[in-house]
């Protein structure tokens, strides 16, 4: 019961009163659920970004920067516009596949890894398109700074890198669906950003940087050869012709294996190039990791086993990468 300062009982006082406190607890209640919304909002967005493949993005540029650093050139500026660049890349591969997926009907229920964001109607088709154009157009601005650095050829691996960022899902003949995924990852997350990153630096490009590009770029691999075992089964009821689909399960597992190998091949060959430098075998201290991963691949089942063995993959590129840098540094 409401009084006045007076202490007499009032009905007009009290219902004034209530209602305020009504109305700030609704308000209080929809700021708190427009909290929830945006958090799950951020949290979808999150899962489309694909955290655990960002690595690609990442350590390609880390090791091209190291590289040309060890020959005296460094600028702060282009390696953090270059790693911007990069990293986004791999996103708006990632929305584009997510969006294109969903198009032709290859990420059903049946799926065995994470949701994937258009085919649930987490985000539409519309934001997904808008923001993937969005996303090209801002690294393409961004990326004029490192034109100006390096010049045409720079310009030519950006508009050839972000055209195939969209054709890896998009267009009448998509590079996923014809099996030349593993390929392009291969290009395109090894050779062409590792060597382009160092040329940005030095404006020149070695060719012992090409066996230095083909690590991250066989650990990029291992990525999509994990994924894509995973997905065989639901892949081909879609007519998604990976490469592992077209192998089959059991070559694929050997393919994997194979580039897993070529990862440590190609550092023993930057040993004999580099007149036995002792720090290219830095990244052997990672083999126990590569091997664990192997024989889980071999035994994996469930698509969760799969899913743990594609983040390993990930924290392997990322170790590689980390571990062949402190090679050029130290």
């Amino acid at each position: 019961m409401m009084f006045h300062e007076c202490g007499t009982h009032c009905c007009s006082c009290y219902y004034r009163y209530s209602s305020f406190g009504i109305d700030a607890l609704v308000s209080c209640c929809n700021e708190y659920f427009s909290e929830i919304r945006i958090k799950h909002q951020i949290s979808i967005w999150i899962s489309a970004i694909r955290p655990k493949t960002l690595a690609a993005g990442i350590v390609p540029v880390l090791i091209g920067a190291s590289a040309a650093y060890k020959q005296g050139a460094w600028n702060a500026s282009i390696f953090g516009v270059a790693l911007f660049c990069s990293i986004a890349i791999q996103v708006l591969t990632n929305f584009v596949n997510d969006l294109f997926d969903a198009r032709k009907g290859a990420d059903t229920d049946k799926r065995q890894g994470p949701k994937r964001a258009v085919a649930s109607g987490l985000i539409s088709d519309r934001t997904m398109t808008m923001v993937s154009i969005g996303l090209t157009a801002c690294i393409f601005l961004s990326g004029l700074y490192l034109v100006y650095s390096g010049g045409i050829p720079i310009l030519l691996i950006g508009i050839v890198s972000l055209v195939f960022a969209w054709l890896y899902t998009a267009g009448p003949y998509p590079l996923s669906y014809l099996g030349l995924g593993d390929v392009f990852v291969f290009i395109f997350f090894g050779i062409v950003a590792t060597c382009g990153t160092y040329f940005l630096f030095t404006h020149s490009c070695p060719w012992e940087m090409y066996v230095v590009a083909a690590i991250p770029g066989f650990s990029s691999v291992t990525i999509l050869a994990a994924n894509n075992i995973r997905d065989i089964d639901t892949d081909k009821l879609v007519h998604k012709n990976t490469l592992a689909v077209r192998l089959g399960k059991a070559i694929s597992l050997r393919m994997f294996t194979a580039v897993m190998v070529g990862i440590y091949l190609a550092a023993v060959a930057l040993f004999l190039l580099k007149d036995y430098d002792f720090r290219f075998l830095l990244l052997f201290l990672s083999i126990p990791m590569a091997i664990t991963i192997i024989r889980k691949i071999y035994a994996a089942e469930r698509g969760e086993e799969f899913n743990q063995i594609l983040a390993n993959c990930g924290k392997l590129l990322f170790i590689n990468g980390i571990l062949l840098s402190l090679s050029f540094v130290l």
